[in-house]
């Protein structure tokens, strides 16, 4: 099976959530300073960046990218020959492919394979690479105004989508495009903030509400975004109350998607999202849009409240593990906090 008969064939094993995720579901991935930048289809391969040396080969004491084999608990460096700092790594279904970008080049692709990197474009930034592993779309120029840019990996052919964003002056962020498995559709933040959807195959494009574009599902049906209050799954709402309506606080950033759009993780402050939320953190919540439950997946280690911020979520396209950076201490029995750890949770 090819990377996109991978990446659609995990359509029939995503399943609801089953209840709470119990503390002995959650592992600790990474040592401390790692953030999660995206989760092979069967959570098998997980692609960070750490400041942290984790392999003998990582001598430029800067950012990098890594991809940890959760299987057989190794890491291996993405990033090679960059010297100044590197991140935004993405992977393919069949986990070949990792996209990233790096302050030395831009926006490359390494072969893991081959053990080869391609440069792709060095004033591009914001990287997502489709699951077939034959499309890699990003934004571009890093001074704006911002274009959506998709480059054909197989014949070197680009596709560029005017945008018409400017830079954020406070992020930085550009449009942010989130790719389907087969590279025909993509999510990104447009002018004004409309978070908009093109089809190539189609070149129709669809617009949704005013925020930031954080997901789309591997299938290319589900776009998921925030307005700054609010998340939500095409137009309907994620973020969802406990008895209904919209959570008490800010529920934004760092959306995630199963494949078929089922299972829907983000960040929130929200304190009404699920019983008993009331340790004043950031947390991680996945909500079941065809059940209508949600659960909160950054729990401590009993069930509880953790003692600390957690964000940062990337789901399995099949659904079954979530990854997120906790700076809480008592997620796992390890008692770890003060900074940012790499937690990998089984959601059934």
């Amino acid at each position: 099976m090819d990377a996109l008969g991978a990446a659609l064939a995990v359509t029939a094993l995503v399943a609801g959530l089953t209840g709470p995720p119990a503390g002995n579901q959650t592992v600790l991935l990474t040592p401390a300073n790692s953030y999660p930048g995206a989760v092979s289809p069967d959570g098998r391969y997980v692609v960070f960046e750490s400041g942290a040396a984790l392999v003998p080969d990582d001598t430029n004491n800067a950012y990098d990218v890594f991809v940890r084999d959760r299987r057989t608990g190794t890491t291996s460096l993405v990033s090679v020959a960059t010297t100044a700092g590197s991140g935004s790594g993405t992977i393919s279904a069949d986990a070949r492919y990792v996209a990233f970008w790096s302050r030395d080049f831009g926006v490359s692709v390494r072969d893991r394979r081959t053990g080869t990197t391609r440069d792709i474009d060095a004033d591009g930034f914001e990287p997502a690479i489709s699951a077939n592993g034959r499309y890699v779309v990003f934004s571009g120029p890093s001074a704006g105004p911002f274009d959506m840019i998709r480059y054909d990996l197989a014949t070197g052919a680009t596709d560029r989508i005017p945008t018409g964003l400017l830079p954020d002056p406070i992020d930085g962020n550009g449009p942010q495009p989130h790719v389907s498995a087969d590279g025909q559709i993509v999510a990104y933040t447009g002018a004004e903030g409309v978070v908009t959807a093109h089809n190539f195959r189609t070149g129709t494009t669809r617009t949704f509400g005013t925020g930031r574009a954080g997901a789309i599902s591997g299938d290319g049906r589900t776009v998921v975004w925030s307005d700054g209050s609010n998340v939500y799954a095409n137009n309907r709402l994620v973020s969802v109350a406990v008895g209904g309506g919209p959570g008490d606080g800010p529920s934004y950033g760092w959306m995630t998607a199963s494949h078929d759009g089922r299972l829907i993780g983000f960040g929130s402050v929200a304190t009404n999202l699920v019983p008993a939320d009331t340790n004043g953190y950031l947390d991680v919540f996945v909500r079941d849009m065809r059940t209508h439950r949600t659960i909160r997946a950054s729990e401590s280690r009993t069930g509880g409240n953790a003692n600390g911020e957690s964000l940062a979520p990337v789901i399995s396209a099949d659904g079954r593990v979530l990854v997120f950076a906790s700076f809480a201490g008592n997620i796992t029995e390890t008692g770890l906090g003060g900074d940012q750890w790499l937690y990998a949770r089984t959601l059934r």
